[in-house]
């Protein structure tokens, strides 16, 4: 359910992303919105789960992931989010 499935669908944007050879990732604020999540509540798990990623796959191509929101309200837990030390 709610918080794996949201971490998942982090995860294979990335997979998917390496699988092509993207080198930069944009995303918005997945499940915000119409889906019921603040931005506050999947912040947290998108960040972790892009850490997470980024852990696990040094092979990665990846060099550039960002959070593209709709503004200060959602701006800020993200920002929360990559300031937290893990």
């Amino acid at each position: 359910g709610g918080a794996d499935l949201l971490r998942d669908c982090h995860r294979h944007v990335l997979e998917e992303a390496d699988r092509i050879g993207a080198v930069s990732v944009a995303f918005p604020a997945i499940s915000c919105g119409v889906y019921g999540w603040s931005p506050a509540a999947a912040a947290p798990i998108a960040v972790a789960a892009v850490r997470e990623y980024a852990r696990t796959h040094p092979e990665s191509g990846i060099t550039l992931v960002r959070f593209v929101l709709f503004g200060p309200s959602a701006l800020a837990p993200f920002e929360a989010a990559v300031s937290v030390d893990e």
